[in-house]
């Protein structure tokens, strides 16, 4: 439901969203289809999304390129921010979701990247 709603919000703002529904076909995505940042919900089936952003980095040595990762959790305490930057997720969200802190923190993401068109990776 948290996919939909994001892909939805993304959508609504002239953004392509890409959508996997676990951490394994979220790196399948990330390797075939270039992508500008990827939002990375932390509970996912099969391959959880910390796991999977962990292995992002791994894929992005030798290209000279980076692609900043969102987790999206209903986690809000500190030490799960900490648990998500440690392992090279670049930002946070906590759930529920305000479209407008979507927004806002993929604006400023994608500015500091030098990315004017936004294609979201939504896992």
């Amino acid at each position: 439901m948290n996919q939909l709603l994001v892909a939805r919000i993304l959508r609504k703002h002239g953004r392509s969203v890409a959508i996997a529904s676990d951490g394994q076909e979220a790196i399948r995505i990330f390797e075939q289809h270039p992508c500008d940042v990827i939002l990375m919900d932390v509970q996912m089936p099969v391959m959880g999304g910390l796991e999977a952003a962990a292995r992002i980095p791994e894929r992005e040595r030798g290209t000279n390129g980076h692609v900043p990762t969102v987790a999206l959790t209903a986690h809000a305490t500190t030490g799960w921010r900490e648990q998500c930057l440690s392992v090279g997720i670049d930002d946070y969200l906590s759930k529920p979701i305000s479209p407008h802190e979507l927004v806002a923190k993929l604006d400023r993401i994608l500015v500091g990247a030098g990315s004017p068109n936004l294609k979201t990776g939504a896992a």
